[in-house]
């Protein structure tokens, strides 16, 4: 990885004259006023950013794959149900802890297994 510049933040609050000030260590600064808000940040590397958006594409193509798939995969862990509900009758509740599977419903906030 290259040496990137390290910025350095500084406030100047003057009511008189507002501005605030990004300066980077190299001194290198670039100035934008906005009324009476002066900004200096440091000078803009072509460089760095078209390797971060090439990285960011890069990114963004391994995403793709999971993200236009529906839904999540949760992976069952041992004393930690996992709910779902039940396709057949959507008022009940499948609970999967440890390798058994019971249907039943949440009672005062906890489950309560039914035998039909």
């Amino acid at each position: 990885m290259s040496k990137q510049k390290r910025i350095v933040g500084a406030m100047k609050l003057d009511p008189k004259n507002p501005k605030v000030v990004i300066r980077a260590a190299a001194g290198a600064e670039a100035h934008v006023k906005f009324g009476a808000v002066t900004i200096a940040a440091a000078q803009f590397d072509h460089q760095i950013a078209q390797r971060n958006v090439e990285e960011g594409q890069r990114a963004l193509a391994r995403a793709a794959k999971r993200l236009a798939q529906p839904g999540v995969s949760i992976r069952a862990a041992k004393d930690i149900p996992l709910y779902s509900v039940d396709e057949m009758q959507p008022n009940r509740l499948i609970r999967k802890l440890n390798g058994k599977i019971e249907r039943g419903v949440l009672e005062n906030g906890h489950f309560k297994a039914v035998n039909k």
